[in-house]
């Protein structure tokens, strides 16, 4: 049951009470003049029954007066609350206005309510981050599917290629070479890479000398060949095996030369116009083009398969950051008191701008149907007025028996 179902409900319940309780009254009236010799006790309570109905009915008429005309009569000065709707929403904006949307009332405000310091209670409550993590990921998939997927994706495949292109990545590369040396990894991946060399050998060995021998024809100058080849072959693995020697010369001179072309990428102007060109070559390629613009749906289509996910990353993720995030603004204070001092230069700067909040209200209002905002009215307190008129019957059936013995008592009537 949500607020105004529950709303409606306590209404119809109150007005039921109510009326009931005035009908009850009428009928105990009309029920004391069946007798036909009254005494003490009937009198007594005719009087009160005959108070609580008039009281009973003095506040339905004025409840019923505000929000309609009882029993459809043209009675003047009934029917309040809609006959004067536009005066009513013009009354609400000066009202906020003069005791809500000034500065001294809301600076006050948020400096006692220290809303950094609820925020970051709440942020740091992980069922919460759970919460607010869920419904901004809800979001996520509803934007992905709205946008034209075409434009997104040239737009994203330019803006990645555009800043492929503005960045620098010579000295990147240079630092690179220059902490392998330094370290002496360089060595560990030119032996990494000797050795695939070998394995490619070995394993392209009977095609290379294939390839050879069909260069001629005739069974002999074919034999020469495949000895040409096989010793070629043979000096090739000789001298990687040198090369994988720890202390051979060549090795040193390799990882020599590698050290120095490091240093030189450093400070090397013609490496960098090198390398530039380079990137401008493969990033105007179509292939690598195509490959930048199908990133795009790569990532849409992962990023709406992990929000749907049970066990969803990017939930997870962000959940656990929000939580983070709660728990180190808690214990930092003056990040806190940054964030309310910025909350409350926004509610200043907010301020030139309450006079068209307030405008919109009152437009608001005055465009409302009369009926609709009478019923909306009656809604949010017609059931705290329905105990005006139970306090009405009741009170006034208490007064008409105090009436009624005070009469007895003075005048000595029966």
């Amino acid at each position: 049951m949500n607020v105004e179902q529950g709303s409606r409900r306590a209404l119809r319940l109150n007005r039921a009470v109510a009326s009931g309780l005035l009908l009850a009254m009428a009928f105990i009236l009309f029920g004391t003049f069946a007798v036909s010799e009254p005494g003490f006790w009937i009198l007594l309570v005719r009087a009160s029954a005959e108070a609580a109905l008039v009281g009973g009915l003095a506040d339905w008429f004025a409840v019923t007066a505000l929000f309609r005309r009882p029993l459809g009569l043209p009675i003047p000065h009934t029917a309040i609350v809609p006959n004067n709707k536009d005066r009513i929403g013009e009354g609400l904006a000066v009202f906020l206005q003069q005791n809500f949307f000034t500065r001294e009332i809301m600076a006050a405000t948020l400096h006692s309510a220290d809303p950094a310091r609820r925020l970051a209670d709440w942020l740091a409550v992980q069922a919460n981050a759970d919460f607010m993590a869920d419904q901004l990921l809800r979001l996520v998939p509803h934007f992905l599917h709205l946008a034209d997927d075409h434009e997104i994706r040239a737009f994203f495949a330019k803006a990645l290629r555009e800043q492929l292109q503005e960045v620098d990545f010579t000295p990147l590369i240079g630092l690179t070479m220059g902490e392998l040396a330094a370290t002496g990894y360089h060595g560990t991946l030119v032996d990494d890479a000797l050795k695939g060399c070998q394995a490619f050998l070995d394993h392209r060995r009977d095609r290379f000398e294939e390839l050879v021998a069909e260069r001629h024809q005739g069974w002999l100058r074919k034999t020469v060949d495949r000895q040409i080849a096989r010793a070629i072959l043979r000096g090739v693995e000789d001298f990687i095996n040198d090369l994988l020697q720890p202390g051979s010369r060549a090795r040193q001179k390799l990882l020599q030369a590698i050290e120095e072309r490091a240093r030189a990428a450093l400070v090397s102007p013609v490496d960098r116009v090198k390398f530039d060109e380079a990137k401008t070559r493969i990033l105007e390629h179509p292939d690598v083009q195509a490959w930048l613009a199908l990133i795009w749906d790569k990532l849409r289509d992962a990023t709406i398969e992990d929000i749907a996910s049970n066990t969803s990353k990017a939930k997870g993720a962000l959940s656990s950051s929000i939580s983070s995030l709660g728990v180190s603004l808690a214990g930092d204070i003056n990040m806190r008191a940054k964030l309310n001092a910025s909350l409350e230069a926004a509610i200043a700067e907010f301020l030139p701008w309450r006079t068209e909040l307030l405008n919109l209200i009152t437009q608001v209002i005055r465009n409302w149907d009369a009926r609709m905002f009478s019923e909306r009215i009656e809604l949010a307190v017609g059931s705290d007025l329905q105990y005006i008129r139970i306090n009405g019957t009741v009170v006034g059936a208490c007064i008409g028996c105090v009436l009624r013995l005070a009469q007895i008592t003075l005048l000595g009537s029966p």
